[in-house]
């Protein structure tokens, strides 16, 4: 007879497992152009997954007027756009900084947030993982923060 001695899995490793399986499918449809450059999304609305530490994917071509949306599936992040940017819409979990770019709230597990960038041109943005997972001990924590840098180019 089976024994349940395995170990229970957590709500955040099954969404992590859930969005990676969804970005794993999504990239077996797209198609790459010749020239090595990422393909154009047909839909104007994309995500970024934010999970095990990297983000998928980490460069992201879209064409003008169309939203980016980053989803957290496991450690909190924080999301900063380095590039001014106008936007076609509001902007939804971020703030304009005064230098005229984005800044999120901090995202928790399963939280997401989006901008519509207007405009053509090369966007880059910093990811930066708080880890730690809320645990008290802050040297747990400081061996997991790492900051992830992306790009959104907007064709």
């Amino acid at each position: 007879m089976w024994k349940a001695t395995h170990e229970k899995i957590s709500i955040s490793r099954l969404v992590s497992i859930w969005f990676g399986l969804i970005v794993m499918v999504a990239g077996c449809r797209a198609v790459q152009p010749m020239g090595g450059e990422a393909p154009l999304s047909p839909n104007g609305s994309n995500t970024i997954l934010i999970v095990g530490g990297q983000l998928n994917p980490r460069v992201l071509t879209i064409p003008p007027e169309s939203t980016v949306t980053w989803v957290v599936a496991d450690w909190p992040v924080e999301i900063t756009l380095l590039t001014p940017a106008r936007l076609c819409g509001p902007p939804s979990g971020f703030r304009r900084t005064e230098e005229g770019t984005y800044l999120s709230s901090i995202l928790q597990t399963g939280s997401r947030a989006s901008l519509c960038f207007a405009e053509p041109g090369t966007y880059d943005y910093e990811a930066f993982i708080r880890g730690g997972g809320g645990r008290r001990r802050s040297d747990v924590a400081m061996r997991f923060n790492r900051t992830l840098i992306g790009q959104i180019q907007v064709r």
